[in-house]
């Protein structure tokens, strides 16, 4: 396979979806970011709240897809950005919401990439239950 061959697939089959990669990308980032930082198992201790989102954190990817779809669907109607054979909205939600799903695996498979290519992915990795600096004073 030369190089104008996997040109020629990206441009007719890749990147066609791009709402699909940018959607997915984002919501991987913003998961990883709420599932470290906000739904922490030090707070859910000590919230119901908390333990409840922190319990269903399987549930949120494809409910944070399928907000993006009905919001999306609610400001372009029939016009929404979406890759080719998607016609209407209900279709379109559904289309979001399987870009929360695959959100779940953007994080890891990013992580594995640079791992592999030899890049420190604990430094990028943030903890979950540090405290934070205290003012001075």
């Amino acid at each position: 396979m030369d190089l104008n061959q996997i040109a020629e697939f990206a441009k007719e089959y890749v990147l066609v979806q791009w709402p699909f990669i940018v959607v997915s990308i984002l919501l991987g980032m913003i998961g990883h970011f709420m599932k470290v930082r906000v739904w922490t198992k030090t707070r859910a201790a000590g919230s119901k709240f908390f333990w409840w989102m922190r319990a269903t954190l399987g549930l949120h990817a494809p409910a944070s897809g399928c907000l993006v779809g009905i919001t999306l669907c609610a400001f372009f109607g029939d016009q929404v950005p979406v890759g080719p054979g998607v016609d209407g909205q209900g279709q379109a939600i559904l289309y979001y919401m399987g870009a929360g799903v695959v959100s779940s695996w953007v994080w890891s498979g990013t992580k594995n990439f640079l791992k592999h290519r030899g890049i420190v992915v604990e430094a990028i990795d943030l903890p979950g239950d540090s405290e934070r600096p205290k003012a001075d004073e």
